[in-house]
């Protein structure tokens, strides 16, 4: 009976649902220039406030550089239309610093690999994405101008 009980157990847990890939949304970051500072990620459900005002955005993550590259995650999101801005903050003053003429002396990225325009970020809508669930990955690369 107890062997019985033990084989009923392992069929129970091999047909479970403890396989499944969570419900992950993964930004690879590449491209930095160096390991100092760390790599910040916001993640923006709308228009306002993106690409850098971090006060709008429905999450942040800070994660160290190594070899260039970082990763951002986020979790328990619900499905919805997305959109990433992500820095390379070299002095950690949480900011994304720019010159004089408001360039940025830093590097920078939005999903989708969306280009910033001569004096402007790239938008909400070419950032934009739709996320369904499970485990995704968004992969960015910086920028520096």
């Amino acid at each position: 009976m107890f062997s019985k009980f033990f084989a009923a157990l392992l069929c129970l847990l091999a047909s479970s649902s403890f396989a499944a890939d969570p419900d992950v949304l993964s930004i690879p970051v590449s491209g930095a220039h160096n390991d100092v500072g760390h790599i910040g990620c916001a993640l923006f459900r709308s228009a306002i406030g993106f690409p850098f005002g971090d006060a709008h955005a429905m999450r942040l993550q800070d994660v160290t550089i190594a070899h260039g590259h970082g990763t951002c995650s986020f979790t328990g999101l619900p499905a919805g239309t997305y959109a990433i801005a992500v820095m390379h903050d070299e002095n950690n003053n949480a900011k994304l610093d720019t010159n004089f003429f408001g360039i940025p002396t830093e590097g920078f990225g939005f999903s989708n690999n969306a280009k910033a325009h001569t004096f402007s970020p790239a938008s909400f809508e070419e950032a934009r994405f739709t996320y369904t669930g499970g485990a995704v990955a968004q992969s960015i690369a910086l920028t520096y101008r």
